[in-house]
């Protein structure tokens, strides 16, 4: 267990940690907000708000990538917390009196500065953590996003409940605040921790034809940045096919299994326990991050691949059981598998490329996973009105079998390296 929190003895680091744990809580405290202000009205508002969020997220993260690597990780998170800061006040306010339009706008403005916030925060963790801690650091992160999205919504709707929703996006503002705090603490310690310091160059360098096309982006203009980065993902076949993999994933399987749960279980009658299985799968991301911690395994894709495939299991109980304790058991699984997979890969690429680069390749990964996955929720329910539950859970565990077995013919896949 100690060895996980090695990379906390690191004062950048550990306000990192601390800064971003609370406002993952913070983002669960928004949705809950969202929610219950646009529960009054029309259905399609809260469907919109969402839908505005995740297209800002969309539009923004392949810019965010090139401000983390052109200006600097710190001011490209405290610009993208300053956008939220401001968008989650307004909200508070537009709460009294604001229309649904109003809401839906400042939605995408949250979106937009999560899409800039992204890329910079998985590319500063080799500036701040040592190379050999860098998987231990992003278990961390991964397990703290997760115990966030927990306590997020029992935050959330504590203060709904005793204060209403004006003061819930109230607290939402007050965690980006801390943030904002904990990333000028680090600003003002990284230049002490990494001038005379070389953890930050990566393992592996680029080629010499990445590190010119990233050259040349640097005299030009951002379009062109943004290219280079796609470039730098596509010139590595590893790199490209699980980034194509995980948009299949969370189209075609995560974001349905987020659908397909609540749905299974106003099924089975027992909607209430929906908030265990979610406590559940955050323990088992907590477990995961521990094992990645401690485990260096060989072949370090086929473990990643291996791990993201424990989703299987909570399909199948779905299923073929009616139990929802062994529903429980299958989401710590699936948490531990989606902790294990983020630290190994996000480790990996930390390693491959080189600093200056990390910014717009994490910014590709991520347009193309998570700013594509609301897909998957959106159409989920419509199949599942076509062809019913049942088909449909056939028809997701049917296409995460495919998707983590063909990957696995690479042999650069399987290892997270080039060969050949």
């Amino acid at each position: 267990m100690t060895a996980i929190l090695t990379p906390l003895k690191r004062g950048p680091f550990r306000w990192l940690f601390a800064g971003q744990t609370i406002s993952a809580i913070g983002n669960s405290i928004f949705t809950v907000g969202l929610v219950a202000l646009l529960a009054q009205g029309h259905p399609r508002d809260l469907g919109y708000s969402l839908a505005a969020q995740s297209l800002g997220f969309g539009l923004a993260v392949l810019v965010g990538g090139v401000i983390a690597d052109r200006f600097g990780r710190v001011q490209a998170m405290l610009l993208a917390d300053s956008i939220r800061l401001i968008a989650t006040l307004l909200l508070a306010i537009s709460s009294i009196s604001g229309g649904s339009s109003t809401v839906i706008l400042l939605s995408a403005v949250v979106g937009v500065g999560e899409g800039l916030f992204s890329p910079a925060y998985l590319a500063i963790v080799p500036d701040i953590v040592e190379p050999d801690y860098l998987t231990n650091a992003n278990s961390l992160n991964a397990a703290g996003a997760q115990i966030g999205s927990v306590l997020g919504p029992l935050v959330g709707g504590a203060v709904l409940f005793i204060s209403g929703v004006r003061v819930a996006f109230l607290a939402d503002a007050l965690t980006f605040l801390v943030s904002i705090l904990s990333l000028l603490v680090i600003y003002r310690l990284l230049p002490a921790t990494t001038e005379s310091s070389d953890r930050a160059k990566p393992h592996e360098q680029a080629k010499p034809h990445e590190q010119a096309e990233l050259q040349d982006s640097a005299q030009t203009g951002w379009g062109k940045d943004i290219l280079a980065g796609i470039s730098a993902v596509l010139a590595k076949r590893w790199v490209a096919i699980i980034v194509f993999q995980g948009t299949l994933q969370l189209i075609f399987v995560i974001g349905p299994v987020f659908v397909l749960v609540p749905l299974t279980l106003r099924h089975l009658n027992a909607v209430h326990a929906y908030g265990f299985l979610v406590g559940a799968q955050a323990v088992g991301a907590v477990i995961g991050a521990v094992i990645a911690a401690r485990w260096r395994p060989r072949r370090l894709g086929a473990v990643s691949i291996g791990a993201l495939a424990l989703v299987g299991l909570e399909i199948l109980v779905m299923i073929e059981s009616s139990s929802v304790v062994l529903l429980g058991v299958s989401m710590v699984l699936t948490g531990a598998g989606y902790s294990i997979f983020a630290a190994y890969w996000s480790t990996a690429l930390q390693r491959t490329y080189p600093s200056d680069q990390l910014g717009r390749v994490f910014s590709v990964e991520q347009f193309f996973t998570y700013g594509l996955s609301p897909l998957g929720v959106a159409v989920t329910p419509l199949i599942v009105g076509g062809v019913g539950l049942a088909t449909t859970q056939w028809i997701v565990l049917a296409a995460l079998l495919l998707s983590s077995v063909i990957p696995l013919a690479s042999r650069q896949v399987r290892y997270f390296a080039d060969y050949g």
